[in-house]
């Protein structure tokens, strides 16, 4: 996991490149768990806390997928694409 303890406040650490990451401090972790499959096998290690700036974050084997702040830029796109592909969107 992802989480680092610095000066008694709970951050989430990604490392973007072997130089360099980003931080973002973590106000809550609302989940926590390491999925696995019926085997027993590692799928992945799943993280939803609440962040002071960015509302609540996903992230997925140490890197964050997207946070409450980022919502406009990708739900936006996803529903563009399937108005311009359907015929009489007024109806969906």
């Amino acid at each position: 996991m992802a989480l680092e303890k610095i000066k008694n406040e709970l951050w989430f650490r990604e490392d973007l490149y072997p130089d360099v990451a980003q931080l973002v401090k973590i106000s809550k972790v609302l989940f926590s768990k390491i999925t696995k499959d019926k085997k027993g096998k590692v799928l992945q290690d799943l993280l939803i806390a609440n962040t002071t700036r960015f509302g609540k974050m996903l992230a997925l084997d140490g890197a964050i997928q997207f946070t409450e702040a980022d919502e406009k830029y990708y739900q936006e796109p996803l529903v563009h694409c399937a108005l311009f592909s359907h015929p009489n969107p007024k109806k969906v």
